[in-house]
């Protein structure tokens, strides 16, 4: 006669691995949910840092903290200017700014600074991401969350007269190219780019004259290519500096209650540039040394306060008069693109 022994022992360890299942499920789920059903964060990675929680021992937590590193993967994108010759697009990266410029959306593109703070949105935007993947605040080790690269932004302006003016906001440094298409820097490659000639090359004649916050651009086609079309492309250069940041940060903090708008770190001197490469990650304010080799020199923001210099004082664990939380989100500039 045949024992089903065996297959009575494999039905109860099957009853108790569910039941385990279960529990552990309702432990992140609760521990979670919050951010998971906002869509805040990743929520992938927050599972996956919840049950490092759980599990890990403390001594595998200090290697974390030390080396800096979690169990997600970075997230590697370009951030760009927008592009405001694309009116349906131009928020794409900063939404909450069009109530900002009370949905004008010629004020923005007028705006010489809209470029620096949809930036500065977008970079907060990821900065709330990256604070609800590690259980919003509450993760036991530091890691990275983003690698970002600054970028230029590329913006098209058709020049379909033989001879015509076009406007493009002021910056520091006027750099056009002509193109025979439109440059559409969402899908933009590396071909788009190598198709980009002086105005010269194509003979064309540009006379740009500053006219304040704008740049009248008049421009006039050869005889033989009058009846061609060709797009101006306006090169903008990157610039984000600390006093756009300090204005998103009030801004996105208005609208949205959670996040670490209190918990950034950055050198109160910052002045990113095209071509530089942001790491923004999360670190615990327990991890001097981490903090130290990471973030060197960094300012605590406090909302409606100024900015309190804690570069000097780090081994002190002090912060001026700022109040310290357990966690921050950093920015760290490291190298180039």
């Amino acid at each position: 006669m045949l024992s089903n022994k065996g297959a009575v022992q494999f039905y109860i360890v099957s009853i108790l691995l569910i039941l385990i299942a279960g529990f552990v499920s309702i432990l992140v789920y609760s521990e979670i949910s919050y951010g998971i059903l906002n869509n805040q964060g990743n929520s992938a990675c927050t599972l996956r840092n919840a049950f490092q929680n759980m599990y890990t021992g403390d001594d595998l937590v200090e290697q974390a903290l030390d080396m800096g590193n979690s169990n997600c993967k970075v997230v590697s994108e370009t951030l760009r200017p927008p592009d405001i010759t694309n009116t349906n697009r131009m928020f794409d990266m900063c939404k909450g700014l069009i109530e900002y410029y009370q949905g004008n959306y010629e004020l923005a593109k007028n705006d010489q600074n809209f470029g620096n703070l949809c930036l500065s949105y977008a970079l907060i935007d990821r900065s709330n991401s990256c604070w609800n993947t590690y259980l919003k605040g509450n993760a036991k080790f530091s890691g990275e969350c983003n690698r970002i690269c600054l970028s230029n932004g590329f913006r098209s302006y058709k020049l379909d007269k033989p001879v015509g003016e076009i406007y493009v906001p002021n910056t520091n440094e006027l750099d056009v190219k002509i193109s025979d298409t439109p440059v559409n820097q969402y899908t933009l490659k590396f071909q788009d780019i190598g198709n980009l000639y002086d105005p010269e090359e194509i003979g064309i004649k540009i006379t740009p004259k500053n006219e304040g916050e704008l740049i009248k651009i008049s421009y006039e086609k050869a005889v033989d290519i009058q009846d061609k079309d060709f797009y101006l492309v306006n090169i903008v250069d990157l610039e984000l500096n600390s006093n756009s940041l300090s204005e998103m940060i009030n801004l996105y903090s208005s609208v949205n209650e959670l996040g670490p708008y209190d918990n950034i770190l950055f050198d109160p001197n910052i002045n990113y540039n095209s071509g530089d490469q942001i790491i923004l990650g999360f670190v615990e304010s327990t991890d001097i040394n981490l903090l130290e080799a990471g973030v060197k020199t960094i300012s605590v923001l406090q909302r409606n306060q100024p900015l309190y210099t804690a570069g000097a004082i780090l081994g002190e664990f002090e912060f001026g008069n700022a109040k310290l939380s357990e966690n921050y989100i950093y920015y760290e500039r490291r190298g180039q693109c």
